[in-house]
């Protein structure tokens, strides 16, 4: 499997910074259902981060509402709620990109 020939040179650039050395080195010694599994468990990794990004975001999201419809909303408060949205958002995307890595390797392992 060539890498550059499933995904793109940013998502490469990506699974380059996620994957120490070590792993790197321990993927050649590994034969097909060993990478697979390997490869399993980073997404599992990811997809488990994504969860708890979406709880977290979900809530926050809960609070702005109750906030906002509240009589003392105030538009700093507001601006807080939202980039603390915006900064989870952005975590659940990057862990998106991860998992959609991850399930492209999957697929041609």
């Amino acid at each position: 499997m060539i890498l550059k020939d499933i995904l793109t040179g940013e998502q490469i650039d990506m699974l380059k910074r996620d994957l120490s050395d070590n792993d790197l080195f321990t993927l050649f010694l590994m034969n097909e259902e060993e990478k697979h599994n390997f490869f399993r468990n980073f997404r599992s990794t990811w997809l488990a981060k994504y969860d708890e990004y979406f709880v977290q975001f979900n809530a926050l999201y809960e609070d702005y509402c109750e906030y906002k419809s509240s009589d003392s909303s105030e538009k700093s408060v507001c601006l807080v709620y939202c980039e603390r949205l915006h900064s989870f958002f952005v975590d659940m995307q990057r862990c998106l990109e991860f998992i959609r890595i991850y399930d492209i390797i999957l697929d041609f392992i």
